[in-house]
């Protein structure tokens, strides 16, 4: 595989770095498309990720990685994978990113038309290997007149004709990934480079990720009461208007399932009046709030099954998602068993009566980790704490954020320890309001996408073990109700932390089986000594108190400290720092909930790919992570449900007995016959633990099991397959 060092660049122009960025990360998602075949060099982390691959027993640890020394020299490499140009126009910045969904679509390097010495258009087009342009977007988008090959009015504005000629184009005739977005900032960015900081909050090595997937870029004004900074001379709410109808076929052509947004809000340019590096200028770019846009963002696409992946001004760089992305992953993860009772009233938490004990519980929602180049980047430092085994550190991360930022996910996996706990961040497995599931839907208009929801975030939950949603935010959204807070009990069924230092609301309280509680603060954003005293003030009242405290980017050492001032300077409190699982058990039990039918599922024998008709031997092994004991031993007892299914819903479930009592931290080990059925194609395996009446541990708040397995035909030639 190659590596090609694009440290360079940034000594470049902005336009010159635009430019160069563009070209290799689209290159780079085509030739990671089928495999991960070229790696760059951009940050400082992607040096220590790749040196953390290459160790023995990783995922490059017998790579052969070759450099490439020269721009001509890496096209060359990877001709096979291109097609030859689009040329997009510098004069409508939004035709950069047109030009990488029609890369990404048609096999093609985006090149800017630059006829000026040293541009990639002199050197790569006109002259050196005379690359073909196959699509041009110059001068194609005026705003007016009609729009060029679609038969439409223009809107006005050059900009959003150009997003409506690709969104005809490309997304509602099917030939993008409706499922895939970017949200990245288009070369608007280049007239006033020094608002970024740095070039990597341009966003341009975060494309190979969504060329891979044949994805659809934008860069979109939310607000329909002003015209957009980057386009005021556009018809009010034109750019309102493109993103609505861009989602609206994305929804269509997806069927209405879950959409993945790559990027955020380019507060340092756009659309806001955030003067997040400005250069000295004291002009803002918009009357709303940054925070107020991120909300509208995230009010308005989750109407349409939409979350985001939210690379945020200021961390915004990724590099190599598109080969991360070939990473192995995990289907499921087994981490350490919640408490039983005993554990409770040994660590002085319950009484010999089966009280909560009077006490300030407490727990570190470490965030803010809803984006894979957060994680990418700002981890490692973390990660390698000599601090972060000295106390608790529940770790706030999205697990759907293993597709663009497998690295740290593998380090996890390989590294952490019964101290390092996950939980889901915002808001669950991507950040997406929960209340514009329900309807009705504005501005969407579709219908309820909570099973779309459910279904999406069980999967991912499933992957690291996670039990628990650490903070889900619905901000610039309706209040967050009861009855709609109960669609997170069947994933997140064992603990839920909402969004409320903005709104009041009866905390903690029970939904089902699942308890909830708000988030006690704002953000831990003093010093140690200083949160201690900010926790320690919401525990003022004295009584038993549950505290979940956000804090973000911080390192295990304030962790440490903090810890320590809350045990030195506000003992009279009783601090006591609980993970998630010890958090919500205890919870559960303070408000009279029972810590029963709880069950977690270890293994099983049943392969990936299944031969169908064929009639298997199976295992199947199961802990019971509750505080009850599960008696077989008289009339149908406790059993164990699997179905083959074409959904995520239980049907027809064999049932096989699990004989016995199963005692509270206890495993069984159950064997049973697993038979085909004669068809062909991809089902889900599902397992839940049915209780005596025949209520399944699923309908009560505890994530069942799930599989896919895909039903195949007799392979040719091969008269006796193994059975397991």
């Amino acid at each position: 595989m190659g590596l090609y060092d694009l440290y360079p660049v940034r000594s470049m122009p902005a336009m010159e770095a635009h430019e160069h960025l563009h070209l290799v990360s689209v290159l780079q998602g085509l030739a990671n498309r089928a495999a991960p075949n070229l790696l760059v060099r951009w940050m400082q982390t992607d040096d220590y990720w790749r040196g953390k691959l290459q160790q023995p027993g990783r995922f490059l640890e017998t790579a052969e990685i070759v450099s490439i020394p020269t721009l001509e020299a890496l096209l060359e490499r990877y001709a096979g994978v291109y097609q030859g140009v689009v040329l997009w126009d510098p004069s409508v910045p939004a035709t950069s990113n047109v030009a990488s969904t029609v890369a990404g679509v048609d096999n093609l390097l985006p090149i800017p038309y630059r006829d000026t010495p040293g541009s990639l258009y002199r050197r790569l087009v006109a002259a050196g290997p005379q690359l073909p342009v196959r699509v041009n977007l110059v001068g194609k988008f005026t705003g007016s007149g009609m729009i060029p090959d679609i038969n439409e009015s223009s809107s006005g504005s050059a900009k959003n004709d150009a997003y409506r000629w690709a969104i005809e184009r490309y997304l509602e005739t099917g030939l993008c990934n409706p499922a895939r977005m970017g949200y990245t900032i288009d070369s608007f960015w280049t007239s006033h480079p020094e608002y970024g900081g740095d070039y990597s909050n341009s966003a341009l090595t975060n494309h190979d990720f969504i060329i891979r997937h044949k994805g659809f870029f934008w860069d979109l004004s939310v607000w329909g009461d002003e015209k957009p900074n980057d386009d005021p001379g556009q018809p009010l709410q034109t750019d309102l208007t493109t993103l609505k109808r861009l989602f609206a076929a994305a929804a269509s052509q997806s069927n209405q399932q879950i959409i993945h947004v790559a990027g955020f809000t380019p507060w340092a340019w756009k659309y806001c009046n955030e003067l997040y590096s400005h250069g000295g200028t004291s002009t803002p770019f918009g009357k709303h709030g940054g925070v107020e846009t991120e909300w509208e963002t995230v009010r308005i696409l989750s109407s349409y099954n939409a979350f985001i992946d939210a690379d945020a001004i200021g961390l915004v760089g990724l590099s190599n998602a598109s080969f991360y992305d070939h990473m192995p992953r995990p289907e499921r993860f087994n981490f350490s068993p919640p408490p039983q009772l005993e554990d409770m009233q040994s660590s002085g938490y319950i009484s010999a009566a089966g009280e909560a004990v009077p006490r300030t519980y407490w727990i570190n929602y470490i965030g803010d980790y809803d984006s894979a180049a957060w994680m990418t980047t700002q981890l490692p430092s973390k990660w390698d704490h000599f601090r972060r085994n000295d106390l608790i550190h529940s770790w706030g991360w999205g697990p759907q954020l293993m597709e663009r930022g497998m690295p740290i996910f593998d380090e996890y996996l390989r590294t952490c320890t019964p101290r390092d706990p996950v939980w889901a961040s915002d808001n669950g497995a991507g950040y997406l309001n929960p209340t514009q599931l329900f309807t009705p839907r504005n501005p969407s208009g579709l219908g309820s996408g909570t099973a779309t929801w459910q279904n999406h975030c069980r999967r991912w939950f499933q992957s690291l073990g996670i039990r628990q949603s650490g903070f889900v935010i619905d901000g610039g959204g309706p209040n967050f109700t009861h009855a709609q807070q109960a669609i997170y009990e069947p994933f997140s069924g064992d603990g839920l932390v909402t969004h409320t230092q903005f709104r009041a609301g009866e905390y903690p309280h029970m939904i089902g089986s699942m308890p909830v509680v708000g988030m006690a603060d704002g953000g831990l954003n003093a010093s140690p000594q200083n949160a201690a005293s900010q926790i320690a003030n919401l525990a003022s009242s004295g009584g038993r108190h549950f505290l979940p405290v956000r804090s973000i980017l911080k390192d295990p050492g304030y962790y440490y400290e903090l810890n320590r001032a809350l045990q030195r300077n506000h003992a009279s409190i009783l601090p006591a720092l609980l993970d998630p699982n010890w958090f919500f058990y205890l919870m559960r039990h303070f408000l009279g909930g029972d810590n029963s039918a709880r069950a977690f599922f270890l293994a099983d024998t049943i392969p990936s790919e299944v031969i169908q008709g064929r009639t298997y031997q199976a295992r199947a092994w199961l802990r019971n992570i509750g505080w009850d004991s599960w008696d077989s031993s008289e009339g149908m007892g406790y059993r164990l449900a699997v179905n083959l299914s074409d959904s995520i819903n239980f049907t027809d479930s064999q049932l096989i007995a699990i004989g016995g009592v199963l005692a509270p931290g206890k495993m069984a080990e159950l064997q049973f016959q697993f038979e085909v059925p004669s068809e062909e194609g991809r089902k889900y395996l599902l397992m839940d633990v049915v209780d005596p009446s025949g209520n399944r541990f699923g309908e009560k708040g505890n994530p069942f099991l799930i599989r896919e397995v895909d039903l195949i035909g007799e392979p040719v030639g091969v008269s006796n397959w193994p059975e397991y």
